[in-house]
Formats: structure tokens, C-alpha cells, sequence
């Protein structure tokens, strides 16, 4: 070694030969400045991968784990092909069943004669060869609007309209459908509740384009002797329609959404909803299957006396066909908003005639009929406001309390908010679904609910529920309270 004080080589002496320096002692006080330092260096090195750790998590939390990887991607979007394979089938199954409903024929022979005026000729062969076809269960199931156009050879301006009704339980059905594919997705995907809003908004995209591609291949023209029907849809709301169907299943079919780490907690606000419309759907079954009832034990010359085509008129002339009980739903919800406060209108004579209404009218549970127009409309408006107190809207009123109260209550003012928006604006979408809509050079119109309206009657009615069972529970509380002290 070379000794530190004099600088010159020794070899294994204790003490240095040439000043004398005690080289043993050196050596241990360089070792343990050696250990010293090496442990300086590894807390060192301790510390910087703390910070990276530290680091990489907070990358994470401010990414909200929205990241999926290529697999899961590849699920959500093999999954809304197999959906709109199995709506396809399902489909060209339903479509010849229905074929020979007598509903269908009734009132397309109204609408071409009495609201598009097409002349009795020209419906009845158009008629004669038209088919209820893949393209039109496809187009119902997801709630489509209807583009027409009817033409003849002899040069005569060809007639165009918009039509739209909805059959709501197709779309409730293609829900159910979307939602349980969700379900048996979810026992395949380990993700978090964010990336589960990724993959729900991929397959909606996915799943919206697709079925874009397959009604442009499936739409029907009809042509016979002189005359063309051209039948097309509103491809925009095509698009929103199937997203909205999509995200609406995946946010019952993927859930629950529970939160993790603080992720994504405001989706839990939201979960009490889908046992509350749950509720109301079944409790909205079971007074359907009341009425029917009802109406199978009532005086025919009862149901046939009413001043329009009511409910039970309806049920008497076509309770034979199939496609009547698929539009009871309709019938039912809406009598549902009717119920809290909707206000049920005709805004075209063209859209009255379906109903043998000749004049716009509006019709609300509160403040009765009105109309315009109309000769003796006193008497008309006096037979109407009778109908406005048979039992089954009162009763999907009590259905409606009695679902909101099962909401929870002590929950905090700002959640019993949202779920007072998120009700009132889902009875919002309701309404414009339930809305029959119509346009074409003769005018337009539309026949059932403004969405608008009855969003604020259902926020009103949530709003009173939410006050009343406040000060019930209040009084409730003080009475305890007395009858311990």
C-alpha cells in the first residue's frame, strides 16, 4: 500500500518505515468511510425511485385509467357486430308474423287517403303490394323516423313526408338485448368504471355506423302500375337514437358502477335509478294487465261511444292482433306522463283524422280539454274532460310516488337533485319518443307530447314528492321524540 503521510510503498508493515505513520489504523478508518458512503448512495438511490413511484401515481389519477388495451378494444367492438347480427335474425323472424296485422292496413290506408291525400286508387295498390319488411323491424326497433316519397309516371309533383313512430317496447326490447350482451362482456373485462365509459362509447359508435350500413342495404321501394313508394330514414337520428340505445344498456348491462380509489364516484349518485325505473316498469306491467282486463269486462257499446279512438276502442276492434299489444306500452306510458302533468296534443288536422279528430286539441289532467275551431266544441270538450277520470292514470300516478319515495332519502340535497334531473330528463326523451311526428307539403305537426313541458312537470311533481316526504318524516321525528321525553 502506499502510506498516506510520506507517499512511499510499503509492503504488510504496521507502521510506515519511512515517518512512522500508523498504517493499520488508516486502513479501518477508509473502510468505514467506505461503508458511510455506500450508504449514502443507496438511500440516494432509495429516494429517487420513491419519487418516481410517487410520480407514476399521480400520472395514473390524472389519467383516470381511461387507457384500454388493444383486447378489451377489441371486445367492444366485436361485441355490437354479434348484437346487430342476433337483431337481424330476429327480424326476418318478426317481420312475416306480422304481415297480416290488421292495424298496419287500417291505418296506412288513413294515412295515405285522409293525411296525404294520395286518393283511395293509389293506396289501395300501393297497399296491395307493400310488406312489412327486415328494414322496418330494424327501423321500429330503434325508434327511426320514416322518409316517403310517392310518385307517379304521369308527371304529377310527387308527394314526400316524414313519419315517426316509435314502437317503445322494440326499443325497450333492443335495450334488453344491448344490456345483457354488456352483462356477459362484463364477466370477460376486468376494468375500471372509467374505462368502462371508454368501451361503452366505442361500441355505441361502432354499433351506430353499423346499423347505418344495413338499413341503406336493406330500405324497400315499392313500384306497381303507375306509382312509386320510396322509402328511406332520417339517418341523423338514426345515429343519436342507437347511441343513446347503447349507452342507455351499457350503463344498466355494465354496472354496477362502484367506485375505485375515488374514480368515477359521481356514476354511483346515479345507481338508485335503475332500481327506480325498474320498479316503475314492472308496477306499469301490472296496471296494463288491469286494464285489459278491465276493458274485457266493459260494455262494448261503452268503449265505442267515446267522441275518438280511445284506448279501449282500440283494444275492442284489434284485440286480435298481435301488433296491438306491441303499442300498448306506448299507450300506457304515455298515460304515464299524462299522469304527472304532460299535456297530451294534436297540432294538424292531417294527424287528427287517424283518431276521428278533425281539429288540433290538447288535453292535460289538471286543467282539461281545449281546442279550436271545432262547432259545439263545449259539448266535444265536456265528453273528452269525462275520460279524463277513468282510474288507470291515477293510478300510474300512485306507481309514480310510490317509486320516487323508494328513492333514498337521506341522501344528500345535491344527490336527490340529480336524481330529480336525470328523472325529468329521461320523461323528457320519453316524450319525444313517444311523439308522433309528421311533415310534408300539406303541413306539419305532430301528435302526443312537447318534451320540454313535460320535463318541467316532472321535475315539479319530483320536487313536491321530495318536500312532502321531507315534512312528513320531519313531523314523524318530532312525534318520536315527544313520545320519549
Amino acid at each position: 500500500m502506499i502510506c498516506p503521510n510520506c507517499h512511499t510503498e510499503q509492503y504488510q508493515h504496521k507502521f510506515c518505515n519511512h515517518c512512522g505513520e500508523n498504517l493499520q489504523k488508516l486502513q479501518e478508518d477508509g473502510a468505514q468511510n467506505k461503508e458511510a458512503q455506500l450508504e449514502v448512495k443507496n438511500e440516494s438511490v432509495k429516494s429517487s425511485n420513491l419519487v418516481k413511484e410517487k410520480l407514476n401515481i399521480r400520472k395514473q389519477t390524472l389519467q383516470f385509467t381511461w387507457n384500454v388495451d388493444k383486447l378489451v378494444l377489441g371486445k367492444s367492438m366485436a361485441m355490437p357486430l354479434g348484437v346487430l347480427t342476433v337483431m337481424v335474425v330476429l327480424a326476418a323472424i318478426v317481420a312475416p308474423l306480422l304481415n297480416g296485422s290488421r292495424i298496419i292496413k287500417d291505418y296506412m290506408y288513413l294515412f295515405f287517403t285522409s293525411t296525404l291525400h294520395i286518393g283511395e286508387q293509389a293506396a289501395i295498390s300501393l297497399l296491395s303490394v307493400m310488406k312489412l319488411s327486415m328494414f322496418d323491424v330494424l327501423l321500429a326497433m330503434h325508434g327511426g323516423t320514416i322518409n316517403g316519397t310517392i310518385w307517379e309516371d304521369t308527371g304529377i309533383t310527387p308527394t314526400t313526408f316524414v313519419f315517426q313512430l316509435p314502437i317503445i317496447l322494440a326499443i325497450v326490447f333492443t335495450i334488453t338485448i344491448v344490456a345483457v350482451a354488456f352483462s356477459v362482456l362484463k364477466k370477460f373485462l376486468h376494468v375500471s368504471p372509467m374505462q368502462k365509459l371508454v368501451i361503452v362509447g366505442v361500441s355505441a359508435v361502432v354499433y351506430s355506423f353499423v346499423l347505418i350500413i344495413l338499413l341503406q342495404i336493406l330500405k324497400p321501394t315499392y313500384t306497381i302500375n303507375n306509382y312509386t313508394f320510396d322509402v328511406s330514414y332520417s339517418m341523423i337520428g338514426i345515429l343519436f337514437n342507437s347511441f343513446m340505445i347503447v349507452c342507455i344498456a351499457g350503463f344498466i348491462g355494465f354496472g354496477p358502477w362502484k367506485e375505485t380509489n375515488g374514480e368515477a364516484k359521481w356514476l354511483t349518485v346515479l345507481q338508485p335509478l335503475k332500481r327506480f325505473f325498474l320498479t316503475l316498469l314492472f308496477l306499469e306491467a301490472f296496471i296494463s294487465i288491469l286494464m285489459i282486463i278491465t276493458w274485457f269486462f266493459t260494455n262494448p257499446a261503452t268503449l265505442m261511444a267515446q267522441p275518438m279512438s280511445s284506448p279501449g276502442t282500440m283494444w275492442f276492434v284489434y284485440r286480435h292482433d298481435p301488433l296491438f299489444y306491441l303499442l300498448l306500452p306506448n299507450i300506457v306510458l304515455a298515460e304515464q306522463l299524462y299522469a304527472i302533468g304532460g299535456t297530451w296534443q294534436i297540432t294538424t288536422p292531417l294527424l287528427g283524422e287517424l283518431i276521428q279528430v278533425s281539429n288540433p286539441f290538447s288535453i292535460n289532467i289538471l286543467t282539461g280539454s281545449e281546442t279550436v275551431g271545432l262547432e259545439n266544441a263545449a259539448a266535444w270538450t265536456e265528453n273528452i274532460d269525462s275520460a279524463r277520470f277513468v282510474w288507470h292514470p291515477f293510478a300510474l300516478l300512485l306507481a309514480f310516488i310510490y317509486t320516487v319515495v323508494k328513492l333514498p332519502q337521506k341522501a344528500a340535497v345535491m344527490t336527490k337533485v340529480y336524481h330529480g334531473l336525470a328523472i325529468a330528463v329521461l320523461f323528457g326523451l320519453l316524450a319525444n319518443w313517444l311523439t308522433i311526428n309528421f311533415e310534408s307539403q300539406l303541413g306539419e305537426g305532430f301528435a302526443g307530447f312537447n318534451a320540454l313541458q313535460v320535463f318541467v312537470s316532472t321535475a315539479i311533481v319530483v320536487g313536491i314528492i321530495y318536500v312532502v316526504v321531507f315534512y312528513v318524516q320531519k313531523g314523524l321525528w318530532k312525534k318520536r321524540i315527544g313520545e320519549e321525553s
